[in-house]
């Protein structure tokens, strides 16, 4: 009797080839002699490739990428029309693609397994999963140097370079570096590249701190972008002169500074160079930091690729009014109540007449009658 039950059971589970289309069969749950439905669904293929471009894309390029690995990655089911129970599927590893979910032998000497083409992706790609896992944690520990998440800069060699920002703006900056092309790149990425400098000085566009978000794992953990004086931003191109990056255990040093500063703060800096900004942002790995006394104007700041979109703190000066609309309101407040001081003055003069014309009204009423009698 049990031996039954088990047939019956595994009949039930097994997944018949039924191709594109409905097909008329008998449902081994309910035994219903109907047509399939046609149902799309993804399986834990589409599911694994979505975690894997998490793990491996930045965080807006997985966003993108992770809909259209759902839309590809699809498979087609035949599901009974009465209990909904899955009965068969098209024998494709995705609808999409042309490949067939064939069986496939593995032997190794007497011994062989018998598996299908999906299994084996499925196992190839949580083996892929459990790699790029740890290597993320083995990034994050470098010669014993146990490090929290996210990106670390504990490698980081320190050697000093007595250059001011003035003077690497004056070889490096953009404009040169497209006019005279490699030479000069080379130049700068020999001279500037994992050099440490020490006493710049900037103004703060905006902060990006990642800690307590998922993207900390990913990414550096705080990031911010300066404006340095002279300043490559123009009225047209309004891009950040430096980024300055910092690991976690750098970040939680810094724990309170960074809580304390907002857009506009004047800071000042040592920090190692590691790139010089022609193909990507000029950055540098923050060493040391502190907030220095001055303020300037800054516009709020989204960055183009989406990654610096922190409004709450790009806007975090002053409960998200700039300075100058600050101003702006408090002149149209002081005209308003001057305005209303002026009314107000006027009603009481008015009245005020008004009162002194009764009282002439009054005794010159009382002359008229003295005179009459």
């Amino acid at each position: 009797m049990q031996y039954l039950k088990n047939k019956n059971k595994e009949e039930k589970e097994e997944q018949l080839t039924l191709g594109d289309q409905p097909v008329k069969i008998k449902c081994g749950y309910c035994a219903a002699n109907q047509k399939t439905e046609v149902k799309f669904k993804n399986g834990i293929i589409s599911y694994a490739l979505c975690f894997l471009a998490l793990l491996l894309l930045p965080f807006l390029a997985s966003f993108i990428a992770i809909p259209i690995i759902l839309l590809l990655t699809k498979n087609l089911v035949h599901v009974c029309s009465c209990c909904e129970n899955q009965l068969g599927n098209d024998g494709k590893i995705f609808y999409a693609l042309k490949y067939t979910d064939e069986v496939v032998t593995l032997k190794a000497g007497e011994m062989g397994v018998i598996l299908s083409r999906k299994l084996l992706i499925t196992i190839f790609l949580i083996a892929l999963n459990v790699i790029v896992i740890i290597y993320k944690i083995n990034h994050s520990i470098q010669g014993g140097h146990h490090h929290k998440y996210g990106f670390t800069h504990a490698h980081d060699q320190i050697y000093h370079i007595q250059s001011n920002w003035t003077e690497f703006y004056n070889e490096c900056n953009i404009r040169l570096l497209m006019g005279q092309g490699q030479l000069q790149m080379k130049h700068c990425y020999h001279k500037y590249i994992g050099r440490t400098v020490s006493n710049w000085e900037g103004h703060i566009i905006r902060v990006e701190d990642l800690r307590g978000s998922i993207k900390q794992f990913f990414n550096h953990a705080v990031t911010i972008l300066v404006q340095m004086d002279p300043t490559e931003q123009t009225e047209e191109q309004k891009f950040p002169d430096l980024q300055l990056t910092f690991d976690s255990e750098v970040a939680d040093f810094y724990s309170s500074f960074l809580d304390s500063i907002n857009r506009g703060d004047k800071i000042g800096f040592n920090a190692t160079i590691k790139s010089i900004g022609f193909e990507e942002p000029r950055h540098l790995h923050v060493i040391q930091i502190e907030k220095l006394e001055g303020y300037k104007l800054i516009e709020p700041h989204v960055h183009h690729h989406g990654r610096y979109k922190d409004l709450n703190r790009s806007f975090r000066k002053s409960k998200d009014l700039s300075p100058e609309v600050q101003l702006e309101k408090i002149e149209q407040e002081t005209q308003e109540e001057q305005k209303q001081e002026n009314i107000q003055e006027s009603q009481e003069d008015k009245q005020e007449n008004q009162e002194q014309l009764k009282v002439e009204n009054f005794e010159n009423n009382q002359e008229d009658s003295d005179k009459n009698q």
